[in-house]
């Protein structure tokens, strides 16, 4: 199974904002899931945390760089 791995380094901050909304309103519906006992995969949870903590880092990375830069 080939996991779809996406570079957030390459994104711009406008993009990134987008795929933090998409991913924590997918972390709430797995939660839902979970709470009614109808996720199949629940390491998906860990993997949807992850996925957020790897975009916040990005995200905070991009704000720095533009903060040296100025």
């Amino acid at each position: 199974m080939a996991k779809n791995k996406t570079n957030y380094t390459t994104m711009s901050l406008e993009q990134l904002s987008e795929a933090l909304v998409e991913a924590k309103s997918q972390l709430d519906q797995a939660k839902i899931s979970r709470r009614a006992n109808d996720l199949a995969n629940p390491a998906r949870l860990r993997a949807l945390r992850k996925e957020i903590a790897r975009i916040m880092t990005a995200i905070n990375a991009l704000i720095i760089n533009e903060s040296e830069e100025e």
